[in-house]
C-alpha cells in the first residue's frame, strides 16, 4: 500500500474522533440548563481571506463569573463568530453550559454545520484511500501477471 493511502487513512480516521466527539457535545448542548449572559465584545477584523467576526460573552453559574467566545461546537467552520448579525455589545443571550464544566458553554446548542463540514472532508479522504487500495491492488497484480 502506498504511503499517501496510510495518510488519508489517518486523517479521515482523526476526523472520524473529531466528529464522534464534537457530534456527542452538539447533541448534548440541547439540554444543558441556561444561563443569561451579556455580550461583552464584538470585534470585526477584515484580512486577505475575508472577514472574521468575533464575540465575547460572559455569564455567571453558582455566583462564578465566566466568559467564552465559542457560539457552536465545530472545527473547519469558523465557530467563533462567524456570525454577529443579531448580537450587540452590552446585549442579553441564553448561554448553554455544560453543568459537569461551566466554562464550556454555546449560544447555540445543537447547531450542526461545525461538524458537517469535517464530517464530509473524512467520508472523501477514506473514499480517496479506498480508490487506492483497490488501484493499487489492481495494478500491482496486472505488473506481476505481465
Amino acid at each position: 500500500m502506498h504511503p499517501v493511502q496510510y495518510l488519508f487513512k489517518f486523517i479521515s480516521s482523526l476526523l472520524l474522533v473529531f466528529i464522534l466527539f464534537n457530534g456527542y457535545k452538539v447533541l448534548s448542548s440541547k439540554n444543558w440548563p441556561i444561563a443569561v449572559g451579556t455580550i461583552t465584545d464584538i470585534s470585526v477584523s477584515i484580512a486577505s481571506s475575508g472577514t472574521a467576526r468575533q464575540l465575547k460573552y460572559q455569564y455567571r453559574v453558582d455566583g462564578d463569573l465566566y466568559t467564552n467566545d465559542k457560539e457552536y461546537f465545530g472545527l473547519l467552520v469558523s465557530s467563533r463568530g462567524e456570525t454577529t448579525a443579531g448580537y450587540s455589545e452590552g446585549s442579553t443571550v441564553n448561554v448553554f453550559y455544560n453543568p459537569d464544566n461551566p466554562a464550556e458553554s454555546v449560544l447555540k446548542p445543537g447547531e450542526l454545520k461545525g461538524v458537517i463540514l469535517p464530517a464530509v472532508i473524512a467520508f472523501l479522504l477514506y473514499i480517496f484511500y479506498l480508490y487506492g487500495k483497490w488501484y493499487y491492488a489492481n495494478h500491482s497484480r496486472i505488473k506481476h501477471e505481465s
